[in-house]
């Protein structure tokens, strides 16, 4: 073989162990991206490595907010027991079984500050976040995406003391139920739930607030003696499945559209508003605080004073006034005397 042939094979064996050693260390550099970075603040993140260390950081006391730097996947369940701040940072993250269990008294605030984050959960049986007692979940921002459910406040099939708070957010659930709240409270401001009708489902136990227009969203409550402390804004309502208002308790699906408002009116001050869903029947109750007036009883209500009853309130466009009707009570028979009321 001669010296120039020698030269080029070693030569090539040279490019080759370089292009080896530059794989190598490329994945190497790879394999070392910090998954997250935290400190006490968003402002003071000392630290970087993997998303358990991060955590560990938090449960220890010497970080309270965690950055995303690098998506990643995972199986690993994680529990934080102190308040602290997770910021998505515009990363992808894909989990398969329980994600974060938030523990008793603590306080975790989801958001996305660089925008585009996804958090994609592939696991049907199993749910991204778990609220326990006393513990709360708020979320600002970001994008979760699940098979399942995205939330739940309750555990083995028993109830929390906890609390979740949405003020933003997009949220897809492909079973059409982004929480499974048996907690103290929800409370949704802002947000989208996105999916087939409806889209998004919460089995609610506690007081549900809910401050913002949500098309197609719908409420199951597990306790009919809770429907009082459901609290509406004025451009929502509570409906059955068939469209109709919703005026007594034992509903147990009832579903969250948009309405109108009406003022119904008594004897003297005697005023109200009310809302309701335009087609539905005309209100035919009488609200507890009306002072009936004595001899009568009430028989529905009237666009005027003592005019012909409403039945229909399809055309109506909101902001309409509605008159109590007023008959006299029929007389009631003791041993074949009539007496008339307060005679009994």
């Amino acid at each position: 073989m001669t010296k120039a042939v020698k030269g080029i094979g070693i030569g090539v064996l040279v490019l080759i162990l370089v292009a080896i050693g530059c794989t190598l260390g490329f994945t190497s550099l790879a394999d070392t991206s910090p998954e997250a970075s935290w400190g006490m603040s968003a402002d003071a993140l000392t630290e970087e490595g993997s998303f358990r260390e991060a955590v560990d950081a938090v449960n220890n006391g010497t970080a309270s907010y965690i950055r995303l730097e690098n998506g990643f996947s995972s199986d690993e369940a994680f529990r934080i027991r102190e308040n602290a701040t997770l910021d998505y940072n515009g990363v992808t993250v894909r989990t398969g079984k329980y994600f974060i269990t938030l523990e008793e008294d603590a306080v975790l605030t989801l958001k996305d500050t660089r925008g585009g984050a996804n958090h994609r959960h592939d696991g049907s049986s199993y749910t991204p976040f778990t609220v326990r007692d006393d513990a709360t979940l708020i979320v600002e921002s970001g994008h979760y995406e699940s098979v399942g459910n995205i939330i739940r406040t309750e555990e083995g099939g028993h109830p929390t003391n906890a609390a979740v708070v949405i003020s933003g957010g997009e949220f897809l659930s492909e079973n059409n139920s982004f929480m499974n709240a048996w907690g103290r409270s929800v409370t949704i401001s802002g947000g989208t739930f996105l999916g087939d009708e409806p889209g998004g489902l919460s089995f609610a136990r506690g007081t549900v607030t809910v401050t913002t227009y949500i098309e197609n969203f719908c409420i199951q409550v597990a306790e009919a003696e809770l429907f009082s402390s459901i609290m509406l804004p004025d451009n929502l309502i509570l409906v059955d499945s068939t469209g109709n208002a919703v005026t007594e308790k034992g509903i147990d699906e009832m579903y969250l559209q948009k309405a109108i408002s009406l003022t119904l009116k008594g004897e003297g001050d005697d005023s109200e508003t009310v809302k309701l869903v335009a087609g539905a029947d005309a209100p035919l109750f009488l609200p507890v605080t009306f002072e009936v007036p004595q001899g009568k009883i009430f028989a529905g209500w009237s666009l005027t004073r003592g005019g012909e009853p409403v039945t229909d309130i399809s055309s109506f466009s909101g902001g309409e006034t509605l008159y109590a009707l007023w008959e006299d009570k029929a007389d009631v028979y003791v041993g074949g005397v009539a007496l008339k009321d307060g005679e009994y």
